[in-house]
C-alpha cells in the first residue's frame, strides 16, 4: 500500500501516498471490497462506539451520550473525508471495556488494533503501562503485537513507508489551517521547532501518569487531555484531531457515570448489611480492621 499512487481522478487534484499505519488500511479495506468506499467502515467504527457506550454507561445517560459518538457537529464532515480517527475510538472504548472487565487478553488486542491504524495512538502507550488495571508488561505485549504486524509493511517498501509514515508528518509545510496555538505563533511571525511540540507532551504525559485516576473513565479522560496538548502545539491538527479528543472525553463521561452508579450500589448495599459481630467484638465489613481495634 506505501508503494502505490492514490488519487481520486478529480481534475486538478494531485496523486499522494498512504500516510497512516497499516491497521487502518486492512480493517477498511472489507468495505472498499464489498461497498466500493472505505467510508462505510468508518461510519461502522462510529456506530459500533456508540452501540459500546450505551452498553456501557446507565440506560438514560449512556443512550444520550452514546449517540454524540455518531451525532456531533461536522460529524458528517469528517465522515466524507475519510479520517480514520473513529478506528482508534473504538479501539480504544473495546480496550478499557475490556481491562475494566478483567479480560485482559481481549484488551491487549484491542490496544494493539489502535497502535497499529495511527502514529498518534503511540502517544497513549505511557498511559495504558501506568494503568494498574492493564500494567506495562500487558502494555509491551500490545506493542510488540501491533510492531509485528506493522514491520512487513514497512519491509515490502521501506523508502515509501518511511516518506509516508514518518517523513510526511515531520516534514510537511506548517498551515496556516491548524487548529494549533503553531498557527496562532505562525501568524505573529514565530515558527517554534519540534522540540516544543515534544516537551509540552512529554510534561502532559507525565502529569497525567502521575495524577491519572485509576478507571476506566480515568484513563480515556487522560488519554483526551494528552492529545489535546499535543493539537495545541503541533503544526498539523484539524478536525480529525479534536474529534477524537472530544470522543475520548464523551466515552469518559460514560463510562465514569457507570463507575458512579456502581460505586453508590457497592455503598448502598454495605450500609445495609450493617455491622457484624465476631468473637465477641464488633465489626464493620468496611473497615473490619479499624472497627475490632476501636471494639477493643
Amino acid at each position: 500500500i506505501y508503494g502505490l499512487r492514490w488519487t481520486t481522478g478529480i481534475p486538478y487534484e494531485q496523486s499522494n501516498g498512504f500516510n497512516y499505519l497499516p491497521g487502518s488500511a486492512v480493517l477498511l479495506w472489507p468495505f472498499h471490497v464489498l461497498f466500493g468506499d472505505v467510508r462505510y467502515g468508518v461510519l461502522s467504527a462510529m456506530v459500533v462506539t456508540a452501540v459500546l457506550l450505551v452498553r456501557v454507561g446507565k440506560p438514560a445517560t449512556g443512550s444520550f451520550i452514546g449517540c454524540l459518538a455518531i451525532v456531533y457537529p461536522k460529524a458528517t464532515f469528517g465522515l466524507e473525508q475519510s479520517w480514520v480517527d473513529p478506528l482508534l475510538v473504538v479501539a480504544l472504548c473495546a480496550f478499557v471495556s475490556a481491562a475494566a472487565r478483567g479480560r485482559r487478553m481481549w484488551a491487549v488486542v484491542a490496544l494493539a488494533l489502535c497502535l497499529a491504524c495511527k502514529q498518534q495512538a503511540w502517544i497513549l502507550l505511557p498511559l495504558a503501562a501506568c494503568w494498574k488495571d492493564f500494567g506495562w508488561r500487558r502494555a509491551l505485549y500490545a506493542a510488540g503485537g501491533a510492531l509485528a504486524f506493522i514491520i512487513p509493511w514497512a519491509a515490502s517498501a521501506p523508502h515509501a513507508f518511511y516518506h509516508w509514515v514518518v517523513g510526511f508528518n515531520l516534514g510537511f509545510p506548517a498551515r496556516l489551517d491548524s487548529l494549533s496555538l503553531y498557527r496562532v505563533a505562525l501568524s505573529h511571525g514565530y515558527k517554534p521547532d519540534f522540540v516544543a511540540t515534544a516537551v509540552v507532551t512529554a510534561i502532559a504525559l507525565a502529569v497525567t501518569c502521575l495524577r491519572m485516576p485509576q478507571r476506566a473513565s480515568g484513563f480515556l479522560l487522560g488519554s483526551a487531555f494528552v492529545m489535546a496538548a499535543f493539537n495545541l502545539v503541533t503544526w498539523q491538527s484539524f478536525f480529525n484531531e479534536w474529534a477524537l479528543v472530544g470522543s475520548l472525553a464523551v466515552a469518559a463521561t460514560v463510562f465514569a457515570s457507570r463507575e458512579y452508579a456502581e460505586l453508590n450500589s457497592n455503598e448502598a448495599s454495605t450500609v445495609a448489611s450493617g455491622p457484624s459481630f465476631e468473637s465477641g467484638h464488633p465489626t464493620d465489613s468496611r473497615n473490619p480492621t479499624v472497627a475490632h481495634t476501636v471494639g477493643s
